[in-house]
Formats: structure tokens, C-alpha cells, sequence
């Protein structure tokens, strides 16, 4: 019996996995008055997500984010207009990769692995994202 090859396949995470939301924090500092509300707010967005999840109703990852933005807001006391809740959501589509996502992701398509792109984004905001960083062409799917 002849052996057969086993292909590898990794998905990956995208948002805080492979790319670092970080850059968003000046968005937060003007918003919030302090950069260190970013975390709450993707560990909002998370469980709103996962509450989505749960109960079988997707929610795109940019409606998870504004409707996060507003349970924040709202948390911290802050009125935030339409425009900088814009804002920061449309920063989502301008990540840079971790420094050592790209080499990784690299060496692992060399060594024959195929990879994945894993996200509750929409396809339009996942293809801008990996496109903005610089990842895109090392995911098959």
C-alpha cells in the first residue's frame, strides 16, 4: 500500500492573533481620554461576539466592534460621536502584523503547510486587513 501524503492545515486567528491592535490606541487616548481602555473594549467585543455565537446569530467583527464601543462608552461615562466610533472601526481595516508574523507565516508555506485566515470579519474587511499587512498572499483561504 502506497503511503499517502499528509498536508498540514493551520487557520489562524486575525485580529490581536496576527495583527496588532496596538496602533489603535492614539484613537483611544482622544476618544477616552486614556489609551489603556482599548483592552476592555476588545474583551468587550469578544464577549458580544461570542454571545452572537452562542445563540446562532453571526454578527460581523465591524457591528461587534461598534456595538462594543458603545457598551465601553458607555461603562466609562463618555459620549462618543459617530465619527470617532467611525474611526477607530475603520482603523480595524489599517493593522500592521505582529514584527514576527510574516517570517513565520512564511516558513510555514515553504514547509508545505496550507493556511487559513480565521475571522468573524466580513470577507470585504478580511481580504483589506491581510491586504493592509502585508499577509494576504500567504493565506489560501
Amino acid at each position: 500500500m502506497a503511503k499517502r501524503k499528509t498536508t498540514a492545515v493551520l487557520a489562524f486567528d486575525v485580529n490581536e492573533t496576527l495583527l496588532d491592535l496596538s496602533v489603535l490606541d492614539p484613537l483611544f487616548a482622544s476618544a477616552f481620554g486614556r489609551s489603556g481602555v482599548r483592552p476592555s473594549w476588545f474583551l468587550t467585543m469578544q464577549g458580544v461576539w461570542m454571545a452572537g455565537a452562542l445563540t446562532g446569530r453571526f454578527v460581523p467583527f465591524d457591528k461587534v466592534a461598534d456595538a462594543a464601543l458603545e457598551i465601553t462608552a458607555a461603562r466609562e461615562g463618555v459620549t462618543l460621536t459617530l465619527e470617532v466610533r467611525s474611526g477607530i472601526v475603520q482603523g480595524l481595516e489599517r493593522l500592521p502584523a505582529f514584527p514576527e508574523v510574516a517570517p513565520a507565516l512564511a516558513a510555514l508555506k515553504a514547509g508545505g503547510v496550507r493556511l487559513a485566515a480565521l475571522t468573524n470579519s466580513t470577507n470585504r474587511m478580511a481580504r483589506a486587513q491581510l491586504k493592509f499587512a502585508g499577509l494576504f498572499q500567504l493565506f489560501e483561504q
